[in-house]
């Protein structure tokens, strides 16, 4: 209950925008090529402007976000010893197991499995 009410509050400092933005990336994170194109003609904006939007209220690029949002859903994943590092870059949205290691490498300082190693799972 106490995650709802830290999502909910979480949510309303956000413009009604941003808001569908990052529902948006929560419904198609999967889809390996999720880009700001998509979600600019879904929310009917330029991609301009849908850019300035949401860096102004989040810090972040739209960019910037969906990959941190897959890497925080990668490392909750990597501390469940039943998916498999090839499974868990196809669920995260990743185009193949070797670039997510990459990625995952360059963002933690560590690769998928060392840090699955240190979550105790080997």
């Amino acid at each position: 209950m106490r995650e709802y009410q830290r999502e909910l509050e979480e949510g309303l400092r956000y413009s009604k925008v941003v808001r569908g933005v990052i529902d948006y990336i929560d419904s198609h994170y999967t889809h390996a090529n999720l880009g700001i194109e998509d979600i600019a003609e879904y929310m009917h904006l330029s991609s301009a402007h849908l850019s300035v939007l949401f860096k102004q209220e989040t810090g972040a690029t739209i960019k910037q976000y969906i990959s941190d949002y897959r890497l925080e859903l990668s490392k909750k994943m990597l501390a469940n010893e039943h998916y498999k590092i090839n499974e868990i870059a196809e669920l995260c949205g990743y185009s193949n197991a070797n670039y997510f290691a990459k990625v995952f490498k360059a963002a933690n300082d560590q690769s998928p499995v060392e840090y699955r190693k240190n979550c105790g799972i080997e």
